[in-house]
């Protein structure tokens, strides 16, 4: 089983969610702002995809195009309460075993959710 984080932002786009998962040149190890505030270990690529407005036609996130986007379907339609889509930027699923805390000043996250597999798997 994959546990898996949902998150989104209200500050950041897709592209700034990239950087935010990204090397971070000022910090001495090159730990990711992810790893220094919210996971434990950096994040493999294949483990982390992030989407931005663009991604949807009409301009807004809700959940059945969070479950287009996403390689893997979010059954438990309660785990939709906790995202406000009238103010999300971007919204990203991340990979982790735990995490240290659920947010910060620029992402926040929802679960874990469990799943067996990513559907280009099955």
């Amino acid at each position: 089983m994959r546990n898996i984080y949902l998150g989104y932002s209200t500050v950041f786009d897709a592209v700034e969610l990239r950087s935010y998962f990204d090397y971070d040149e000022e910090h001495p190890e090159g730990w990711s702002k992810y790893k220094q505030n919210i996971g434990f270990v950096s994040v493999d690529p294949e483990g982390f995809e992030p989407y931005g407005l663009d991604s949807c036609p009409s301009g807004r996130f809700d959940p059945g195009r969070m479950n287009s986007l996403l390689p893997f379907r979010v059954e438990d339609a309660g785990v939709w309460r906790a995202f406000d889509f009238e103010k999300i930027k971007a919204v990203f699923f991340v990979e982790a075993e735990k995490v240290k805390q659920m947010s910060d000043e620029s992402v926040s996250l929802v679960g874990p959710i469990q799943i067996s597999a990513y559907d280009y798997e099955q």
